[in-house]
């Protein structure tokens, strides 16, 4: 995963807390399907 140009390892669990206008970007790379759950509030 990229947060802002930074690579971010993730397993499976983990929660990501994206700020306000940050950029991201998520891959799946392995060969399972990958679940994502998105919470979005208006700030």
């Amino acid at each position: 995963m990229t947060l802002d140009s930074k690579t971010v390892d993730v397993k499976k669990g983990d929660m990501i807390l994206n700020s306000p206008y940050e950029s991201h970007g998520l891959k799946n790379e392995s060969a399972s399907d990958l679940d994502v759950l998105v919470i979005q509030i208006s700030i």
